[in-house]
Formats: structure tokens, C-alpha cells, sequence
């Protein structure tokens, strides 16, 4: 059985197909001339716990009035993502009034315009470690408040911001770029000269950071700042569970929606993955 839903949000329409799948769960797909959101609701659970979100993913097809850009750039982008994934998340929450929240894995990517210094035509970083230095919290923390499942998880993401704060951690530029740079496999040329005088005068690495990443395009951060982070952030952002509680979905504001008779086609992604700025 398959039920079809147009659904409206403060700025834009959506599709959304309920198939149920083996009697023994509901996948929704969720998006416009592509499917951008993929969420699985199990029956045993409808009544009393959680849902599973799947996937998310970018497109400017993401939306069937309009292209899902309100402008340029990566702020944009996530302003119109985050809408697309909030009018998902309320509207399945008047279908399923009783679901306490949606749980995820955080995989989010963010592709990145090629830079000048990088040899690589695409260039794709984490987005919760470029979220984390430009605004303290995950894209997921930021715009849906979402927490650890696990709460003693968060223990270390704040570790890992101790460190990047704490002026004693930071090496000089030249045992960075070797330990870093050049273990990480990066053939960004001339990363010593680009970015000395900003990594000096910088007391410690996530003033470093900051300000690159609110002065240049992510692309310069190729390979580097993911190995980087990695090496000092104990969370496992690959396999540690998140939750977007219903009371945090309740303040949301309200869409509309409609059953519709027209089964929406849509598109398969590309890459065959779905996360938050993946490839259109």
C-alpha cells in the first residue's frame, strides 16, 4: 500500500510517498523531482518510541515549486536544507502522533568549490567538523537541537573543543604542517606560506581555524582539517546514534499538507547516498 502527500512548508512544496514494506514497517520518501529524505517509521514501535531518519540529502530538485536555494553559498544551502528537513520531520509527526523522535547516524558532507592551492577537482569535508568551528555545534546540533542518544557521548565532543581552545596544545607551524598536512596525504601547495601568518598570529588551533573558515572556501581545508580533527576528536561520528526529540519538533513551525492521487517519480540521487550537500 502507498499513500502520496503534497506537503507545504513556510517556503516551499514537497512530495512525500508512505509505502508500507513486509507488514512490518512504513519508508517514506521525502522530496521533489528528487528524493532528498528517506526516513523508516517500524509498527511494533509507532506507539511508544522512535523513528529512524535514514538519509538526508541536498538537491536544488529537493523542492517541486521552486529550486531549493534561497541564495548563494553554504549558509544558504543549510538554511534551505535544514526547512526541507523540518517540514519532513512535522509532517510525519501528524501521521504518527505518538512517535517520541527520529534517530540518525551523522555522515554529513559538504562539497566544496576548488580552490586555487588544491590539485582536486571536488573537494568534500565533514560538515559537523566545519559546523563545529563555525558555529560550536554540529550543522545537526545547530539547526534541530539534536543530542547524543547516548548521552555521556557529548563528554567528547566538549574534550576535543578544550583542546582546540587550550594555547599549550598548539604546535609550531612547522611540526603542524609535517604531523598534519603532510601525514594526512595533502597536496595543497604551499600550505606553509598561505596560511603562516595566520597560523601564528592565532593563539591556539580553532582561532586558527575560524578564521580560515570564515574567510576562504571550504576547499582549502582539503584532506588536512579532516585528518586533524580526527586525530583529537574521540567521538565516532560514523556510528554514534543522534536524537531529534518530538518536544524539540513541537516548536517548529506548522506545515500543511494534502493526500494527492499522483504518485510522485522521483529521481534516484546520485552516488546512490543521502547527506546533508551531497552531489546534485
Amino acid at each position: 500500500m502507498k499513500i502520496h502527500y503534497k506537503i507545504k512548508s513556510e517556503n516551499y512544496e514537497f512530495y512525500a510517498t508512505i509505502t508500507e514494506i513486509e507488514n512490518h514497517k512504513y519508508r517514506i520518501k521525502f522530496g521533489g523531482a528528487r528524493q532528498c529524505i528517506n526516513v523508516s517509521v517500524y509498527k511494533d514501535s509507532i506507539e511508544s518510541s522512535l523513528a529512524n531518519l535514514n538519509g538526508v540529502s541536498y538537491d536544488l530538485e529537493c523542492s517541486i515549486d521552486k529550486n531549493l536555494l534561497a541564495g548563494d553559498g553554504t549558509a544558504s544551502r543549510a538554511l534551505c536544507a535544514a526547512e526541507m528537513l523540518k517540514c519532513c520531520l512535522k509532517f510525519l509527526l501528524y501521521i504518527y502522533p505518538n512517535i517520541k523522535g527520529y534517530t540518525f547516524k551523522d555522515h554529513s558532507k559538504l562539497k566544496c568549490a576548488r580552490h586555487a592551492l588544491v590539485k582536486h577537482k571536488n573537494v568534500i569535508i565533514p560538515l559537523y567538523y566545519f559546523y563545529m568551528i563555525k558555529h560550536n555545534k554540529t550543522w545537526y546540533q545547530y539547526k534541530f537541537n539534536a543530542k547524543p542518544k547516548d548521552k555521556d557521548e557529548i563528554i567528547h565532543i566538549n574534550e576535543l573543543f578544550e583542546f582546540l581552545k587550550n594555547e599549550e596544545s598548539k604546535v609550531s607551524l612547522n611540526d603542524f604542517y609535517k604531523t598534519y598536512v603532510v601525514a594526512s596525504g595533502c597536496q595543497l601547495k604551499n600550505f606553509k606560506e598561505f596560511f603562516g601568518e595566520i597560523y601564528n598570529k592565532n593563539n591556539c588551533y580553532y582561532d586558527f581555524l575560524k578564521e580560515i573558515i570564515d574567510n576562504y572556501d571550504c576547499g582549502i581545508l582539503q584532506i588536512w582539517f579532516q585528518y586533524f580533527m580526527y586525530k583529537h576528536c574521540k567521538f565516532n561520528f560514523g556510528e554514534a546514534f543522534w536524537l531529534i526529540r518530538k518536544s524539540e519538533i513541537d516548536k517548529w513551525k506548522d506545515v500543511t499538507y494534502e493526500k494527492i492521487e499522483t504518485k510522485p517519480r522521483f529521481k534516484q540521487n546520485y552516488e546512490g547516498g543521502f547527506f546533508p550537500f551531497g552531489s546534485k
